[in-house]
């Protein structure tokens, strides 16, 4: 019976996970979320992905200044730095997404706190997934907490599920 709840909770963690991992571009905005648009001199924080952050490099978040709107692009620059009019990066209006031949190096958001929130829902789902990792209790919990935990996570379900 223990190991029922445990596997049931192993893979509520692991739908969770995934959903953070691979649908997290749709649900931050990167495919059809509708952002508003961005006025000139408006700063937005650009988060370093993709290649940008591969190896040993730590993502940080950078503020940077609209310089231009078009109808269909908007134009990003660096925070109190002048570059040259081809340098600047260029993302599309309706989804903040870069405009790019190959994998975005850049996510933007509105406010630092948006990526707060982001990264310490990713923190505490590696806590959760790391509790229960190859299917182990690790923290000894007892079964009647395995339960409530279950309960928790059933109640936030709500058969939203997609």
């Amino acid at each position: 019976m223990i190991a029922l709840v445990i596997d049931l909770i192993m893979v509520c963690v692991y739908v969770i996970m995934m959903m953070i991992v691979c649908a997290g571009d749709v649900l931050k905005g990167e495919k059809n979320m509708k952002r508003d648009k961005p006025e000139v001199g408006q700063t937005i924080y650009s988060l370093n992905v993709g290649n940008a952050c591969r190896g040993n490099r730590e993502q940080f978040l950078t503020p940077m200044t609209v310089v231009s709107v078009g109808k269909k692009y908007f134009y990003l620059q660096e925070k109190d730095r002048d570059w040259p009019s081809r340098c600047r990066l260029q993302f599309y209006i309706d989804t903040w997404c870069e405009k790019s031949n190959y994998l975005s190096d850049h996510r933007l958001y509105a406010a630092e706190k948006e990526w707060l929130d982001e990264k310490e829902e990713s923190d505490i789902c590696t806590e959760i997934y790391k509790a229960f990792e190859y299917r182990k209790n690790h923290l000894n919990l007892s079964l009647d907490k395995l339960r409530a935990i279950l309960a928790i996570v059933k109640e936030e379900d709500n058969g939203e599920r997609t």
